[in-house]
């Protein structure tokens, strides 16, 4: 649970994802040097448009949705744009609770199931695995993965980590949010070309 609900209070941070709303209000996360948080308002704030690399400052209150961490703005302002993310923790082994909120990559994971993958228009749960681990991948039609070519093969994976768990104590549930197509990074090898 988390322990500031309704607490309001200030943040700033630097936008990493898309708005995944895509329409109609905020969701989104934003991190600083030391963690991330999801941002979400059922209406648009301030007339702010989510850019990734904008450094942004945060009046709202504190809120918990599924066990995920949320700040429900009343004002957004923006600082500046164009900043440079910091590279993205890699995990090593289960998502839990320290990796909420935060810019993740899974290294060397192939999908369990390429049938899970998501028509154009939908979002849905794709489960990937490194061999040792099974990790929930959420992908979301707000993007542009549903309705692409499925990655073949080992890959690497950046996104927000993420929590969908509706009873106390919040435990389980812990995904990874992809931004885009371009977040599925392949490790599979090419073949040299040979001319003869």
């Amino acid at each position: 649970d988390a322990d500031s609900l309704n607490v309001l209070c200030r943040l700033r941070g630097t936008v990493f994802t898309i708005d995944f709303r895509g329409g109609n209000g905020l969701s989104f996360w934003i991190k600083d040097h030391t963690a991330g948080i999801n941002v979400f308002n059922f209406n648009d704030v301030s007339n702010y448009t989510v850019a990734v690399g904008d450094s942004i400052e945060i009046v709202g209150s504190i809120a918990q949705y599924n066990g995920l961490t949320e700040i429900i703005p009343d004002t957004i302002t923006l600082i500046s744009s164009g900043n440079t993310l910091s590279n993205p923790v890699s995990v090593s082994g289960p998502l839990d609770e320290s990796y909420e909120g935060g810019y993740l990559q899974l290294n060397n994971v192939s999908l369990v199931n390429p049938s899970q993958w998501p028509t154009a228009g939908n979002s849905a749960n794709v489960d990937v695995s490194d061999g040792s681990n099974t990790y929930l991948v959420r992908i979301n039609s707000a993007t542009d993965i549903d309705g692409a070519t499925p990655p073949s093969g080992l890959f690497n994976l950046r996104g927000a980590g993420s929590q969908y768990d509706n009873s106390s104590p919040y435990t389980g549930g812990y995904q990874i949010q992809p931004r885009s197509m371009a977040d599925f990074i392949s490790n599979n090898p090419t073949s040299p070309t040979v001319n003869f």
